[in-house]
Formats: structure tokens, sequence, C-alpha cells
């Protein structure tokens, strides 16, 4: 029995890494406007969630087109104010891309990517090895490896398919 709860625990440890990326479609009920965003948050944090960073792919829509308007970083533990930051993603073929963040100072944990079109090629195509984030006001810097190092080629896909329904 106990072997048995083992490998249930295992496979769902298994299924919960793999998940794939859908697009989700939100309506207000007080507007009705119409948003959209990906089903899953993207981490990249220790265990606990206590130290890293989470990136949230803002949706837009343009001609009936779903796209990736940019990324919010919401940081944890990586100081309180955010200014200059730089996220450095390294993929497994050891190619790397350099983002710079655009937004103003501010003291809520958070800053704003914007990808060239070159750069959303190498993400929606790339398995990522590691990210490092570094704060530039406080200097802090997190780096570790990620957990599911295709999750934005699922999400691009995602966005494909949902654009040709």
């Amino acid at each position: 029995m106990k072997k048995l709860s083992t490998i249930l625990i295992a496979l769902l440890l298994t299924a919960a890494a793999t998940a794939q990326v859908t697009i989700v479609k939100e309506v207000d009920d007080m507007t009705d406007e119409v948003s959209y965003s990906p089903s899953e948050r993207f981490f990249v944090a220790n265990n606990e969630k206590t130290e890293g960073f989470a990136i949230d792919a803002m949706l837009d829509v343009e001609d009936g087109m779903i796209y990736v308007q940019g990324w919010v970083v919401v940081t944890a533990s990586l100081g309180d104010c955010n200014e200059d930051n730089q996220l450095i993603v390294l993929f497994e073929d050891d190619t790397r891309i350099t983002l710079n963040s655009f937004n103003d100072f501010n003291c809520d944990e958070v800053a704003f990517f914007a990808l060239d079109l070159e750069q959303e090629v190498y993400i929606a195509t790339k398995r990522i090895k590691k990210m490092r984030f570094k704060n530039g006001f406080s200097y802090d810097v997190y780096t570790n490896e990620v957990e599911v190092q295709d999750y934005f080629i699922q999400l691009y896909d995602a966005i494909e398919n949902k654009n040709n329904q």
C-alpha cells in the first residue's frame, strides 16, 4: 500500500510539473470587456516561493488576434523597490537574451518588460535552462534553473491555437 501511495504521489507531481498552458478567456460582467490570460503562472523561485520571481505574460487583442504585450515580473525578497531591472534568460543551447525593464521607480516589487520580435522568437521556440533577475535599485540578484523549461513554447502554441479557432 505504501508503495502504491508513493507511485501515485510521483505521478501527481509529474502531472503538475507538465501541466499544459492554455489561454483563459474572461468577460467582465459589469462592462462585457473581454480579456485573456495564461492558465498558469511562470515561477523562478525557491520551493517555498519566498525568494525569486514570477512572470505574468500580459496578453492583448488586436484585429481579433491575441498577442503577448509584455511581461509583468513580480519579485519576492529581491529588494522592496525596483528600477532599471535586468532579466537574463539562458536557453538549453547556451544562447541567451537580456531584457531591461522599462517601468519607472516603484516600491511594489513589480517590473515590466517588453520583448522585441527576435526575443519573442527565441522565447517561443527554445527551452529555458535558467533565468536571472537583477534589481537595478537594490542590486539584489536571484538566479535559478526553471522548473517548466518549455512554458513559453506552450504559451505561444496556446496563443496560436486560440487565434486559429
